[in-house]
């Protein structure tokens, strides 16, 4: 009878507390609306709002701008959030890649297909380079490999603009279903039509043992829009 209340309470707890997605959701910044951010005092707001969305981590732009700038809206991200700040860099150079491993307070270093179209230093230095610094790399499909996954702290593949069914099916024909070490990376416009895809890629691929990076990309045009707007305000101080 003990045994049985206890096998009753457990799959009660199940169903009250079902267990939660295993995807690493993150949030992408573009470093211009970043700047418009910073300048208009709205970081700490963006990044509350990227928190009620469920976002972990901040994925910063970060070809451009200054060091002590990208440091300064890490520090933000935890203070204001909580949120982890990885620098994704999208146009990758030696000197790029050399800038961002001196930045301060951040928790990795992203590097996608750019990177792997044309490296300009093999994985191995690029992680020697990056000292305590995780290395998270994301590859279009044809550019992931085991021996570049067993490098990278962490690995995910771009499976975008794809139904859930066909983003699982390319999942299972390139062998990372099961793969625990190999996420799976989809993302959120912010359309409410992407909800439910989102969430049936997370539900099975969690079925499957893979974690689910969902990129949350800002609304970026709207940003800019009224970053142009701002600037007629700043040449004052822009132009001596």
């Amino acid at each position: 009878m003990k045994a049985l209340l206890c096998i009753t309470a457990a799959i009660t707890m199940m169903i009250c507390n079902p267990a939660k997605s295993l995807a690493a959701d993150a949030y992408w910044l573009d470093e211009l609306v970043a700047f418009y951010y910073l300048t208009t005092f709205q970081l700490d707001n963006q990044f509350k709002a990227m928190k009620a969305k469920g976002a972990k981590t901040l994925l910063l732009h970060s070809d451009d701008l200054a060091n002590p700038i990208l440091s300064y809206i890490a520090w933000r991200a935890k203070e204001a959030a909580g949120l982890k700040t990885t620098l994704w860099i999208q146009w990758p150079n030696l000197h790029n890649l050399r800038r961002v491993s001196d930045v301060k307070g951040v928790q990795a270093v992203q590097v996608d297909d750019h990177f792997f179209a044309n490296p300009p230093i093999s994985l191995k230095d690029l992680k020697k380079q990056l000292g305590e610094k995780e290395l998270w790399c994301s590859y279009q499909p044809s550019q992931w490999s085991n021996y570049r996954s067993n490098i990278c702290d962490k690995s995910d593949i771009q499976l975008y603009r794809q139904s859930c069914e066909g983003t699982i099916s390319n999942a299972y024909w390139l062998g990372i279903t099961g793969r625990a070490d190999v996420a799976i990376s989809t993302y959120h416009t912010g359309a409410q039509s992407d909800d439910a895809s989102v969430d049936c890629i997370s539900r099975k691929a969690q079925q499957y043992g893979n974690d689910v990076f969902v990129f949350k990309w800002a609304n970026t045009e709207a940003a800019v829009k009224e970053l142009i707007r701002f600037i007629p305000s700043l040449e004052k101080y822009l132009i001596p």
